[in-house]
């Protein structure tokens, strides 16, 4: 094992991320070290890049948490994986070192934050799933969210959800998507989805009982939603895009209280506007970590691998990054960034190399 490798380092917010050096860390107790075969890039590190998300503080940094490899070394208390091992899982943004980024050749993640790669799905596939994941389950079935019962629990296979419904908005982003298909495993019965109709088949594949054009206007969406619903009733909104709320507060009722899980934190005047138009509303960002996944974290990576094997949860589209090519690496952050669409893209740190 050498003791140094390549790395993608965030050094300046603002600035493209440059390629450079750092030492293997070694894994603790419950940790494992991998080498990075696949990490896919996601918004939040473009955000990280532009304006210091989550790591500001902590430069420099390296980004990516989504996160695939094969286990080369376990910290002595590990026993669900071993040696040679391909896993995948979610690097964890709450260290002051950035030994969990996956934009390097090796990574540190934590036993209970990763489960093996199935048979029949490669590295690249799996590393497309974790934190869109683990956000919209954590804001389906835990108290930031909807706290619908976990599907496979007692009481989520007990309980009949056939008449409840929920609201996906950009619903066509991998949030959204796997929201889509967290909620046809609950039994959501009214999966109300605004998203561009080219994801129509896609997602009422994935379970969408009604797909509105988000091209519609504000009005028309929510007459549309409405009639789905009925005014009152659609109490439910999750908001996989925007920093403004308008058309999830004119979605939500007024007099009744109603949810609003968000993928930003509410800030400053949308915070007044919330508190100003829907008092009774509660409205939150999904704070994406694995501890947040409790009371369900072990259950959490279990389920997410049977989901895959019986094709009830779905890898989404990607392409491929070879290498740690940091042209291209800040290409892909810069699309991000501007919010054009592209399919998310997958980083291969440890192309060619053993």
């Amino acid at each position: 094992m050498p003791e140094q490798q390549a790395a993608v380092w965030l050094e300046e917010v603002g600035k493209p991320v440059r390629l450079g050096s750092r030492h293997i860390p070694s894994p603790k107790d419950s940790q494992v070290l991998i080498r990075v075969t696949s990490v896919m890039l996601l918004p939040h590190d473009a955000y990280s890049r532009g304006f210091g998300l989550f790591v500001g503080e902590k430069l420099p940094w390296v980004l990516g948490i989504n996160i695939a490899g094969q286990v080369v070394q376990a910290g002595t208390l590990v026993q669900s994986v071993k040696v040679g091992d391909h896993v995948f899982g979610l690097g964890d943004l709450s260290g002051l070192i950035p030994d969990q980024g996956g934009l390097q050749e090796f990574c540190l993640m934590n036993e209970d934050a990763i489960t093996t790669v199935p048979e029949g799905f490669t590295d690249d596939e799996v590393a497309t799933l974790p934190v869109n994941a683990v956000t919209s389950f954590i804001a389906l079935f835990t108290g930031f969210g909807f706290n619908f019962p976990a599907p496979w629990t007692t009481k989520g296979r007990a309980l009949s959800l056939g008449s409840e419904s929920i609201v996906i908005l950009a619903a066509g982003s991998n949030a959204g998507k796997l929201a889509v298909q967290f909620a046809k495993l609950a039994g959501i019965g009214l999966i109300i989805c605004v998203a561009g109709l080219n994801n129509t088949a896609e997602l009422e594949q994935y379970g969408a009982t009604h797909v509105i054009d988000r091209h519609l206007s504000q009005e028309e969406i929510v007459s549309r939603i409405h009639g789905i619903t009925g005014k009152d009733n659609a109490t439910r909104v999750y908001d996989c895009y925007s920093f403004k709320y308008d058309l999830a507060l004119d979605i939500l009722p007024s007099t009744i209280p109603s949810t609003l899980v968000t993928l930003h934190t509410i800030l400053g005047a949308e915070a007044d506007k919330v508190k100003t138009r829907r008092p009774l509303v509660k409205a939150g960002i999904v704070p994406c970590s694995n501890q947040n996944l409790a009371p369900y974290v072990e259950d959490f990576w279990k389920h997410l691998v049977v989901g895959l094997q019986k094709g009830t949860l779905r890898p989404t589209a990607f392409q491929v990054i070879e290498g740690l090519d940091v042209d291209q690496i800040n290409t892909a952050l810069d699309l991000y960034a501007s919010a054009k669409p592209q399919k998310q893209v997958v980083v291969h740190p440890s192309s060619g190399k053993q």
